[in-house]
């Protein structure tokens, strides 16, 4: 899938549409961040604890389960 920047598109748009625009996008990330900081990820969490939350025997799942847990090892959550 091929991204195609059209900056013709920016014509259509009107002054007054773009700080409205701006503004919720920005407010919206700021409190998405903060709802970040304030829940954060589990601290007890671990990749032991994700893998006995498996549920299924279908070779797909594990093998996507697991490369699940390798990006998490690589991500810094502790194994146990």
């Amino acid at each position: 899938m091929a991204v195609r920047l059209k900056f013709s598109a920016l014509q259509q748009g009107r002054p007054y549409e773009y700080f409205p625009r701006f503004t919720l996008g920005g407010l919206a990330t700021l409190v998405a961040g903060v709802m970040a900081d304030w829940a954060g990820p589990e601290p007890s969490f671990t990749v032991s604890l994700f893998r006995a939350i498996g549920a299924s025997d279908d070779a797909t799942y594990l093998a996507g389960r697991e490369r699940v847990c390798e990006d998490m090892r690589l991500a810094g959550v502790p194994e146990n």
